[in-house]
């Protein structure tokens, strides 16, 4: 019997006094006081009313679940000195199942029945792995692993099968909560839905790799058509340049006496053609190198630089690793068009003396590494939507899915990092 006295409580204990013939000669009474207990329960039940409410109406989905017969087969499998629990489930993927089945669903909130659209808490507490789907189970055994590692805190991403069989991605939280770490008896259970989020990545990621393919096919018509023109320039154009030339020297051979005027007006048009011929064949290189068609990268390279030397004065060291590789010729032309605009970039702005070009290649990459030491470009110009030789580059590399890092540092010149899968997909 409980009693109370100016707030204090006490527990008491009445009993009777025999004498030595069983009579009852008298009272005694034991009063004990149980004021800080009584307020330690009552502190609990307040502590426990407000989790209820938190959890009731928390904004997101939450459930309770009991672990504590997971945590039991965990000690089965100790004494058994198993002790790599990943590589068992490894050995015996059907363990999975069966810890899921081991799992109780004590309790859900009212944003949990939101979710899965059912009118009543029953509805959801029924076994766990009627929410799974096959890869659900490669989640769960994560869960599981963590669990018996001894960890409190588990997150991951999961898919799971709503009641009506539609499959939703969620983010989901675990938490073993405190006094339950050894039991593993009671464990919240928390999710955000980004089942749109994934979708929506989904669809950009399909979108990227349409672009990708687009700018793939632009390229690859872009350097049709330079070929197209070049080989029009070069047979037709050039030729009949040729032709004029030639027609020019006979004409100077058939006239007989004539004055100094006329010579050295057929000289300068006869100049004036071969300057022109050397242009044509110029921009007919620039739009098909044919070093590259004809001879491959390498060769490509090695002239590339020569000229660039030739024209500005700036040193260049390549290096080429393994010396020899084959790599088709839609990659090796967009490789050599960074290379030719990054020259030119470099010729333009950085003031460097020299230039250091690096090309790696094995079966998965194919690494691309232009340095040079000049004043070094700063992020605002590489980040510049008016930076279009460097659009270029990123564009080029971006359609056969690669990627592209520009650094600067200031008065040590600037990187351009390629990289691109050696199959160009």
């Amino acid at each position: 019997m409980t009693s109370e006295l100016n707030g204090v409580c006490f527990d008491n204990h009445i009993g009777p006094i025999l004498d030595e013939g069983g009579r009852v000669t008298g009272i005694v009474g034991i009063a004990i006081n149980i004021t800080e207990q009584k307020l330690t329960e009552q502190a609990l039940k307040g502590s426990e009313s407000r989790y209820r409410m938190l959890f009731e109406h928390s904004v997101v989905p939450i459930w309770e679940e009991d672990f504590s017969e997971v945590k039991k087969f965990f000690d089965y499998l100790k004494n058994k000195r198993i002790r790599d629990i990943r590589s068992y489930f490894r050995k015996h993927p059907e363990k999975i199942s069966y810890c899921a089945s081991l799992v109780k669903i004590i309790e859900v909130n009212q944003t949990s029945i939101s979710f899965f659209g059912v009118k009543d808490k029953t509805d959801l507490l029924i076994d766990l792995p009627q929410f799974f789907t096959d890869d659900s189970l490669d989640f769960f055994r994560e869960e599981i692993i963590a669990l018996a590692e001894g960890k409190k805190v588990f997150e991951s991403d999961i898919p799971i099968k709503m009641l009506d069989e539609k499959i939703r991605h969620l983010h989901l939280r675990l938490q073993v909560l405190p006094g339950h770490y050894e039991t593993l008896s009671k464990v919240l259970v928390s999710w955000i839905d980004i089942t749109d989020r994934l979708n929506y990545e989904d669809a950009l990621k399909e979108s990227s790799e349409i672009l990708r393919e687009l700018n793939r096919h632009i390229e690859d018509a872009r350097e049709n058509e330079r070929t197209r023109i070049a080989l029009n320039l070069h047979d037709d154009l050039g030729q009949k340049l040729t032709a004029i030339k030639m027609d020019i020297s006979w004409l100077k051979s058939r006239i007989g006496v004539q004055s100094p005027l006329v010579e050295k007006k057929l000289d300068g048009m006869k100049r004036l053609l071969d300057s022109t011929v050397e242009t044509v064949q110029k921009i007919s290189s620039d739009l098909r190198p044919g070093i590259l068609y004809d001879l491959g990268l390498k060769p490509a390279i090695e002239w590339q630089l020569g000229e660039f030397k030739r024209n500005t004065g700036i040193r260049s060291v390549l290096k080429i690793s393994p010396s020899e590789f084959i790599i088709d010729d839609k990659l090796s032309i967009i490789i050599y068009r960074i290379i030719q605009e990054s020259l030119t970039n470099i010729a333009r702005h950085s003031e460097a003396d020299n230039v250091t070009i690096s090309l790696r290649a094995d079966n998965e990459v194919i690494k691309l590494i232009i340095a040079d030491n000049g004043i070094g470009i700063d992020e605002e110009k590489i980040n510049s939507p008016k930076s279009f030789g460097l659009i270029g580059i990123k564009e080029r590399a971006g359609a056969y899915g690669g990627e592209v890092r520009i650094t600067g540092s200031k008065g040590k010149g600037t990187e351009v990092k390629v990289i691109i899968p050696a199959g160009g997909k």
